[in-house]
């Protein structure tokens, strides 16, 4: 793949843990207990990025 600009806005393209893990069949987090697991793979906040 070519490393150029593609012209899509990232911020549309950005998924939480858990659609990631839905779109890849993958398991992140896994040594968390569920319920932290849960709550932090449901996140999808651009602001703390930076």
């Amino acid at each position: 793949m070519e490393n150029r600009a593609t012209g899509i806005d990232y911020i549309r393209s950005v998924l939480s843990v858990e659609e990631l893990e839905q779109e890849t069949g993958f398991t992140f987090f896994s040594g968390l207990p569920a319920e932290v697991a849960t709550e932090v793979k449901r996140q999808k906040s651009l602001g703390k990025w930076n």
